[in-house]
């Protein structure tokens, strides 16, 4: 079943309503998100659905940008939004982020987007949202436990999930379709591999799935209790695995300095929105050559190709700083013959039309002074194939020294080998 269908048959607007038991996942996010509003902050709610967060904080009066990638829950969510409400809404995927710029909110909630997407695909999302928030800004990231999913699913009234293949029979792991389940450990060092400082873990329902009945079936003073006896155990370890929803909530420390803009260019990250570029210059023979990879054959195998640079720190594309052109990527990669911290590979590729304009040392310098000032990294080393003599060039131009040819080291796509020029560096030049 795909999104659409799943959730033309899931009530979104009725899912946090729906009981008492149901509630409580609600209460308790809004419990510990009101701990980060102060009054002025702007909000990204990505996956806001049908606007169970978005309408209360927009009634507020704080700033709200929903997004949501079902049509049908933004046009009811538009139905509800009141004139005065400061709520603009956008239909899209939480893994592009284009539309916003560097450092526009303060707080995102990302509270249903990982439910359906896998690692790498959490990864991009999760680059994306860093890209968007303010240093020191915070997110509410929520997830699925694969513990919890399992119990509800298997002690449903009547359920035909036990014994199914609906899960793995040997670690018990449910099957990520067409919703995505994790453990807590996992999922929080997804997030800190990210670069988040992860303040804390909460439980958003705890047993309200499994005990809903129960729950639903307490007097007003009881249920006020239990929900009192919840917040003060939700985040405790030995309740996470109970709970089907789970929050973390992260910060954001952009250490990164940005590259500064040269003469002509902007280096900046690398956006979904760029496939279309980045493939017409992928796909020529002669790019590809220069570069050791097959030319690219199709739009979406660009679009797999720039989903793993979205995900890489250090990988920047190459822009003209007027209209936005693509050029080429530019990167600072891990030494793959120096594996060690302050050694850095320099990378690089533009297209055939940029080639003999100076575009990569001037946008290799800069990134240079990156690397040496901001990074302080020891040594910079750079590759070219024997026959690349265009790249040599520019390698000599940035004062890189000579350092020794590795024979049949680069295995080409076709299972044929190449050589390896190779020098170094150990100081930004002039």
């Amino acid at each position: 079943m795909n999104l659409e269908e799943l959730y033309q048959h899931v009530h979104e607007e009725e899912r946090l309503q729906k009981s008492p038991a149901a509630h409580i996942e609600f209460l308790t996010t809004m419990q510990y998100l009101t701990q980060y509003l102060h009054g002025h902050e702007r909000i990204l709610d990505l996956g806001a659905a049908t606007g169970a967060y978005a309408l209360p904080l927009a009634e507020a009066g704080y700033e709200v940008c929903a997004m949501d990638l079902m049509p049908h829950h933004l046009n009811r969510l538009k139905q509800q939004k009141k004139k005065q409400m400061k709520l603009t809404l956008h239909q899209g995927n939480a893994m592009d982020l284009s539309r916003f710029s560097d450092d526009s909110f303060d707080i995102i909630l990302c509270m249903g987007p990982l439910y359906h997407l896998k690692e790498e695909e959490q990864r991009i999302c999760l680059d994306e949202m860093h890209r968007v928030v303010k240093d020191g800004g915070i997110i509410f990231c929520a997830f699925l436990s694969n513990l919890a999913v399992f119990t509800t699913e298997a002690l449903y009234p009547n359920s035909s999930f036990l014994n199914s293949s609906q899960y793995d029979p040997t670690t018990f792991k449910v099957i990520n379709d067409p919703f995505v389940s994790t453990y807590v450990q996992k999922a929080e060092q997804l997030f800190q591999s990210m670069g988040f400082t992860l303040l804390k873990t909460f439980s958003q329902d705890g047993l309200s799935e499994v005990l809903a009945e129960r729950i639903n079936a307490l007097t007003k003073p009881q249920y006020e209790e239990w929900l009192r006896f919840h917040l003060a155990i939700c985040e405790q370890r030995e309740q996470l695995a109970h709970s089907n929803h789970l929050i973390s909530i992260l910060q954001s420390h952009k250490t990164r300095q940005r590259l500064q803009d040269t003469t002509r260019l902007r280096l900046q990250r690398l956006s979904m929105q760029d496939h279309v570029q980045m493939y017409e210059m992928a796909k020529d023979p002669d790019v590809a050559r220069m570069c050791g990879w097959k030319p690219h054959a199709s739009l979406e195998e660009t679009k797999l190709i720039l989903s793993n640079f979205l995900i890489n720190d250090h990988t920047w594309g190459i822009y003209q700083k007027t209209d936005n052109t693509l050029y080429g990527l530019i990167s600072l990669d891990a030494d793959q013959h120096r594996p060690r911290n302050g050694y850095r590979m320099l990378g690089y590729w533009i297209g055939k039309p940029y080639w003999g304009k100076g575009i990569v040392v001037e946008a290799a310098k800069e990134v240079l002074r990156y690397a040496f000032e901001d990074l302080h990294c020891t040594m910079i080393s750079v590759y070219h194939f024997p026959f690349n003599i265009q790249s040599k060039r520019v390698i000599e131009k940035l004062g890189f020294q000579f350092e020794g040819t590795l024979h049949d080291a680069y295995e080409y796509y076709d299972g044929t080998y190449f050589d390896e020029v190779c020098y170094y560096l150990k100081q930004k030049p002039s």
